[in-house]
């Protein structure tokens, strides 16, 4: 089924799809129109407040997305607990007779295409997710059609695999499924969602988010419910006629990082304001210290990545394969840790790092945020448990990079509201040492403080599923 894609149909589709799905909303703050990008985008068609929520969306196709260390979860409801091979042996794990009975026409497609087996196949598992399209109807079909895809021999390598484990394919069914990859490639989400035991990682094709635009400054936010509905906010106050855009990559990473990334996944060279100033609004994330003066060197174009750095206060040349070294030599170091390191870390971060880079280096402020998560979590380093100075210092951690996410203008994003909560979890255990001291009567302000995180952390992740169900002091 083919439509040639404008803003008139792209929107007709996209409308049937979630009123399919019971989430179109009349009065909605969104339309679709020409992106100056060149591409269809999502625009504001009022005013809209941080905070509010911009629209809801379904995965018109879902499946596992795992890493090879990551468990196994039932196909239909994603629980972990009891999923065992598939009655009929198909060779999907999936946990229950109700899970079964939904789950019988996918395992009738699977051993029609290669026959029985005895054992949960991995890489079934693993490439299921492009398999479900042959189980479409035209609705959804439709759907697909619309959105955007790559070309190229790195997509579609699912239909490879899936043909390496016995699975047979007729011309046009192979076909379609290459372009479900492709279209899923561009397009797709990772979604988790808490189960029963452990986080469900896998990846879902939102039709109406997968039209939003990238920016490294985007202006929206997401979070997901237990039954995969995506719930899109704006995480700073949107015009009327503002086109909305999502990160396509992470927010912490550096612009020789994110473009890397872009270029390699996405196909494009982003040239939004973050990108097109190299010290990325002041903060410095991918300066390194020149050996001459102490000055950052950055890149003299940060849109390529085969731009040479130059230093800001001295002019100093750095070539490209020096820093590329350097940064590939850190981090090495960084994925060489445990967590159970973290005095190691701390010298690290302390010693080694603040001499190389600056303190808000993208491997810096990587190592930051996973000591703030340590600190307090880890079963060696529990609240409760730790000095004041570990206290103080996953405090500070936290302040510094709720400064950074201020300054790149991320806004009301998860991250922020993570910090929030970890930095109200701090005070909090600091307002309770104040109030057991002898000496010194508790201190009030910290009770103030640890207020203001608490609501900021309640606000911005109040959807999402596994937010702590706990009170402010």
């Amino acid at each position: 089924m083919i439509f040639e894609r404008t803003v008139t149909t792209v929107s007709e589709v996209i409308d049937n799809f979630l009123r399919r799905k019971g989430l179109r909303n009349e009065n909605s703050a969104w339309s679709l129109g020409e992106s100056p990008l060149g591409e269809i985008g999502v625009f504001a068609n009022r005013d809209i407040a941080c905070g509010e929520e911009v629209f809801r969306d379904y995965p018109v196709i879902d499946g596992p997305r795992i890493k090879p260390t990551d468990f196994l979860f039932c196909v239909v409801c994603c629980k972990h607990n009891d999923a065992q091979l598939c009655a009929k042996k198909c060779g999907l794990p999936v946990c229950s007779n109700v899970c079964y009975q939904k789950h019988q026409s996918e395992c009738e497609l699977i051993r029609n295409k290669r026959g029985n087996v005895d054992e949960i196949d991995r890489e079934l598992f693993q490439n299921l997710t492009p398999l479900r399209c042959l189980s479409l109807g035209d609705d959804d079909r439709a759907v697909i059609a619309q959105l955007k895809h790559h070309k190229g021999s790195k997509h579609g390598i699912e239909v490879d695999k899936l043909k390496d484990i016995g699975l047979c394919f007729e011309e046009k069914e192979e076909d379609y499924i290459r372009l479900v990859c492709c279209v899923m490639d561009a397009n797709a989400f990772e979604v988790l969602i808490e189960t029963d035991v452990k986080e469900a990682n896998f990846r879902g094709l939102y039709p109406l988010a997968g039209l939003v635009n990238h920016s490294c400054v985007p202006n929206l936010t997401h979070a997901f419910d237990q039954n995969k509905v995506m719930m899109v906010r704006a995480s700073v106050p949107i015009r009327k006629g503002q086109e909305l855009f999502h990160s396509y990559v992470r927010l912490i990473w550096s612009t020789p990082t994110r473009q890397f990334n872009l270029a390699k996944t996405k196909h494009f060279t982003c040239k939004c304001p973050r990108c097109l100033d190299p010290t990325e609004f002041g903060t410095y994330m991918s300066g390194i210290l020149c050996k001459k003066c102490r000055g950052n060197v950055l890149p003299q174009n940060p849109l390529t990545i085969k731009s040479n750095w130059v230093c800001e206060d001295c002019g100093t040349e750095v070539a490209k394969q020096e820093v590329a070294n350097l940064i590939c030599a850190l981090g090495s170091v960084l994925r060489s840790f445990d967590d159970e390191d973290l005095e190691t870390m701390l010298k690290f971060l302390h010693l080694k790092l603040a001499r190389l880079v600056h303190a808000n280096h993208e491997i810096a402020v990587d190592l930051k945020y996973r000591i703030v998560w340590i600190i307090g979590h880890h079963e060696k380093y529990k609240l409760r448990d730790i000095e004041s100075q570990l206290l103080d210092l996953k405090s500070r951690i936290c302040e510094e990079l709720l400064n950074l996410m201020e300054n790149l203008k991320l806004g009301d994003n998860k991250m922020k509201g993570l910090l929030s909560y970890e930095m109200f979890i701090s005070l909090k255990e600091k307002y309770r040492r104040s109030t057991l001291s002898k000496t010194n009567f508790p201190d009030k302000s910290i009770t103030q403080q640890a207020e203001k995180y608490f609501k900021e952390a309640c606000s911005i992740l109040r959807e999402e599923v596994n937010f702590p169900n706990v009170v402010s002091i």
